[in-house]
């Protein structure tokens, strides 16, 4: 799978993330496993009624889990995380802890939405390497809001389980000067199999000050390799701001009557 573009250089069709993120908080809850940790963080305080009645002023609700039942190496797990303000902005989702390979895939804010509190959702993707057979990591999340609130929800992924190697496995991506070199592996080396390569970068929604991804289409290729800018022509959300991209995402698909596909993820070290 590959991230949702935020960039007019991304073919949309090279992934099956969440497109219609404006119902994502409405079916959010559809998309937990039971095994799914989550739990609630607090707002400010105040009341408000009349007649001796007193109404909570509402909290921040911050909600997640991993969307995998199990967890396999060189396979994509996800986190999905939806984060309820106590107010009208939309609260900020940031990763406190977890496996540096867990990164970014995708985020929508709704910032001052119409007759409602605003809400973020996002989510992670992890693809763990084989020598993280029998590993179980915990990361931790954070979500917080103007108001001061916040909170936290914590994910177990894992046991990671032996899968054996498939289309791609053991994708790595180093920084090079202002180049990242990406390799990986795939046992469908020698088909007709392609190759697309995409990277992303942090930055901020355009026209506001809200954490946001760009992701731009960097290469597709026959080989088991490739080297693309460590940057992007342009910096979408803050321009004149250089920054480089954080991850790096590959699929790939095989050609007619073969059935060689996958993807994998990698953050750039």
């Amino acid at each position: 799978m590959i991230p949702v573009s935020k960039s007019e250089n991304v073919e949309y069709d090279l992934t099956r993330s969440v497109k219609a993120s404006v119902c994502a908080s409405v079916c959010f809850a559809l998309m937990l496993p039971l095994n799914s940790l989550a739990q609630k963080g607090s707002g400010g305080g105040g009341t408000s009624g009349g007649g001796g009645t007193t109404t909570p002023p509402p909290t921040l609700q911050f909600t997640g889990g991993s969307t995998s039942q199990t967890v396999g190496s060189d396979q994509p797990a996800f986190v999905q995380l939806l984060a309820v303000s106590d107010g009208r902005d939309a609260p900020v989702i940031t990763k406190l802890s977890g496996p540096d390979g867990l990164i970014l895939y995708n985020t929508a804010p709704v910032d001052h939405p119409h007759g409602t509190n605003g809400y973020t959702t996002a989510t992670y993707v992890w693809t763990p390497g084989r020598a993280d057979i029998g590993t179980a990591p915990v990361p931790v999340f954070a979500a917080r809001t103007l108001s001061g609130a916040s909170a936290t929800v914590t994910v177990t992924l894992g046991p990671v389980v032996d899968v054996p190697p498939g289309a791609i496995s053991g994708l790595t991506a180093t920084l090079v000067g202002d180049r990242i070199q990406a390799n990986w592996s795939s046992n469908a080396a020698g088909t007709s199999a392609t190759f697309t390569v995409i990277g992303c970068y942090h930055t901020l929604l355009t026209g506001t000050n809200l954490p946001y991804l760009f992701c731009d289409k960097l290469d597709s290729t026959t080989a088991l390799q490739s080297i693309v800018p460590a940057s992007p022509t342009v910096n979408v959300g803050q321009p004149g701001v250089p920054v480089n991209y954080y991850g790096i995402f590959v699929s790939g698909s095989g050609g007619p009557g073969t059935v060689a596909s996958g993807s994998a993820t990698a953050d750039v070290q």
